[in-house]
């Protein structure tokens, strides 16, 4: 940090602080304002997440900056990026508040401060401002030798490889499911099956949980196919009212394994596609996405 206090930047140290604002936000608390001021990786999407650390004086210190309207476009513009990546609610709510008091002057700043807050998986509702995903996140972890050889691209020794846990759940992957895909006929593809999915996941009214899909129709047939579960948790399709069509090429069903699915240690909650570099392990379920390019809500 005393680097940054001086404007002296290494490609070093900006990896440094793009790590820790994903893996531990807190650490860098104390030096928001430095930061604020050097802006390092400013040409990059993750510049703003050291503010995920934010206190809450560090928030009504941006806040103001948003609402003064004498303030430097560029600056105001870097505060409000700083509390979009905050994910506090409440600055949302109060940031929300200001944009309803400027639309005679920003008609399109209501819709602006939505379409942000959706990329960081929050929603604006007559209920208030909503958070669209569950704070646990559970990683799968797959038997050693399921992959072998392993691809060059992937190394199993990061740590959510190997994550071990007394309350990890039992499940499988691969095969093929008994349900049918409504497009093409063909039995859909197991994606997860898990034997004991109730309170996880979201999930209260099922004990069973199987996620399947058509990887021969999904994005090649249809750019969406959508799921009813039913009391033992299997999968059947729904909405799909066309013909049947055969898909130009038939994809085989994932390699069949036993996967445990265990509780993210807090270090791992948050990850990015891009800054994991495929050391990470990102099958995940729940907890915050990890968007490759941007969010698509259906």
């Amino acid at each position: 940090m005393q680097l940054h206090s001086l404007n002296y930047r290494l490609e070093l140290t900006d990896s440094v602080v793009a790590h820790s604002s994903i893996q531990c936000p807190e650490k860098l608390q104390p030096y928001l304002s430095t930061l604020f001021a050097s802006r390092p990786n400013s040409s990059s999407y993750y510049s703003y997440w050291p503010w995920r650390g934010a206190s809450a004086d560090d928030i009504n210190g941006l806040l103001e900056l948003v609402a003064n309207g004498s303030t430097d476009t560029d600056i105001r513009s870097d505060a409000l990026e700083c509390i979009i990546q905050s994910q506090n609610t409440t600055a949302y709510k109060d940031l929300y508040e200001m944009a309803k008091n400027e639309q005679n002057s920003e008609p399109s700043a209501l819709s602006s401060i939505h379409s942000r807050l959706l990329n960081e998986g929050y929603e604006v509702s007559i209920d208030g401002i909503k958070c669209l995903y569950q704070k646990q996140s559970y990683h799968i972890q797959f038997p050693n030798d399921y992959l072998s050889p392993l691809p060059s691209w992937i190394t199993r020794n990061h740590k959510t490889w190997n994550i071990e846990h007394k309350n990890d759940i039992c499940a499988s992957i691969g095969g093929s499911s008994t349900s049918k895909c409504a497009i093409c006929g063909n039995r859909l593809h197991k994606i997860i099956n898990i034997e004991d999915s109730l309170g996880l996941f979201g999930v209260h009214s099922r004990v069973k949980l199987e996620l399947s899909t058509c990887l021969s129709c999904l994005g090649w047939t249809e750019p969406h196919l959508f799921y009813l579960h039913d009391q033992n948790g299997t999968p059947h399709c729904i909405e799909y009212l066309g013909d049947e069509i055969q898909p130009d090429a038939i994809s085989s069903p994932l390699k069949e394994t036993n996967v445990k699915i265990s509780p993210t240690p807090k270090r791992w909650l948050n990850q990015d596609w891009g800054l994991s570099n495929s050391r990470e392990n990102l099958f995940r379920i729940g907890g915050a996405p990890s968007w490759i390019q941007s969010p698509e809500y259906l």
